[in-house]
């Protein structure tokens, strides 16, 4: 699993896009690991 990298020198005055940034990388992360769970289903059904 990568682990989330957040950057401790981020100005606090912007935490909106700071947030902004995170969701965008969680909602990557997520698509990415759902691809990879789907490919490994469709993988394992083809040899079962």
């Amino acid at each position: 699993m990568v682990v989330l990298q957040t950057k401790t020198t981020t100005p606090s005055s912007q935490p909106v896009s700071t947030v902004k940034n995170l969701t965008i990388q969680l909602q990557m992360r997520l698509i990415h690991s759902a691809n990879t769970i789907h490919s490994l289903s469709t993988f394992t059904a083809q040899y079962l």
